[in-house]
């Protein structure tokens, strides 16, 4: 049976946007609706067709971000917009906003028209979360643990995972290992943690000239090794980056000074988004279940709206990916 992923592929158009289309959004095209419309017909998809008029003005589930830069935030605002059509017959609705306090997030929440909202994002603090709770409307969190009544969170197991990639690294004879960190969230320190908890485990050196702050982002990382390493006399064994954005610019950045990737030095990141694994070195990273949460986060929003229901936490568990940018040095 054809659904949401194969009728982008053949408008060639966005998951979103077929998304979009099928719940009337005033913002796609007469054109690109016929298209979409056409394809799903040709393909025998008639779930969009099937709905009544009270359907089509429920309320969609929210998705709340402070950035929509980078593959993690596309491949998720993808996987989510399917789910939730193709489930619950809902839309998702995102909303992007970095610059923002807690009267404006308030205020936004209430006037959003969800039914339910999926939060992640940095500028959020616990201080906020309860005065979130005041809206009304179920909460799930993706960036900390908390649960309350109506308020649950679908986290990585962010720890356990790093621990897993620097235990590899140790393993295999890396004993200088440096460490990109992100932004100062959730995520970033929880990996963090589970990289200097796991080094001072081995008795080996957690060197703060060998850690660098990235943002999770390609050019900053980029910039940023002119400074950390001027002199490129200060090379460690292993780089772990705190995502995959990351580590791909620290092996282009070592490659362009004629250092060899693994030979000279390994790199992993986080997350195994669609490019780790065909890119020019081939990324060793940590499988981040990117689809799996968000299917789990949709689940719990809708879950909540349940008048029983009361909030969770729940961890999902990633698997490490061993590629060619990292090597045995016990060999």
């Amino acid at each position: 049976m054809a659904n949401m992923r194969d009728i982008a592929r053949a408008a060639n158009v966005s998951v979103s946007t077929v998304s979009y289309a099928f719940n009337g959004n005033p913002n796609i095209s007469a054109a690109t609706k016929q298209k979409v419309f056409s394809a799903a017909e040709a393909l025998g998809y008639t779930a969009h067709l099937k709905r009544n008029k009270a359907s089509q003005r429920r309320s969609s589930i929210g998705l709340f971000l402070a950035s929509f830069e980078g593959s993690y935030y596309h491949w998720m605002a993808e996987e989510m917009t399917a789910y939730v059509h193709e489930k619950y017959s809902r839309s998702l609705s995102i909303f992007i906003n970095y610059k923002i306090n807690c009267r404006e997030f308030v205020s936004l929440l209430r006037s959003s028209g969800v039914e339910s909202a999926i939060i992640l994002h940095c500028l959020v603090t616990d201080e906020w979360i309860y005065k979130l709770k005041d809206c009304g409307i179920p909460l799930v969190f993706l960036d900390r643990e908390i649960t309350d009544d109506k308020i649950s969170s679908v986290l990585t197991s962010n720890y356990q995972d790093m621990c897993m990639q620097i235990e590899y690294l140790i393993r295999t004879g890396h004993k200088r290992i440096a460490f990109i960190r992100g932004s100062y969230n959730y995520d970033d320190k929880q990996r963090y943690r589970a990289y200097v908890d796991t080094m001072k485990k081995h008795g080996l050196p957690v060197d703060n000239t060998m850690t660098a702050w990235g943002d999770f982002n390609y050019f900053t990382i980029k910039q940023q090794f002119s400074t950390y390493y001027p002199n490129f006399s200060n090379i460690p064994d292993a780089i772990c980056c705190s995502n995959d954005n990351m580590a791909v610019a620290c092996i282009e950045f070592f490659e362009r000074i004629g250092l060899s990737i693994p030979e000279d030095i390994s790199i992993c990141g986080f997350d195994d988004l669609y490019y780790s694994s065909v890119s020019k070195i081939p990324l060793t990273t940590v499988k981040n279940p990117i689809r799996e949460i968000s299917k789990k986060a949709v689940d719990e929003a809708v879950r909540l709206l349940d008048e029983k229901a009361r909030g969770k936490c729940e961890f999902v568990s990633s698997k490490l990916i061993i590629r060619d940018s990292t090597t045995d040095r016990n060999k």
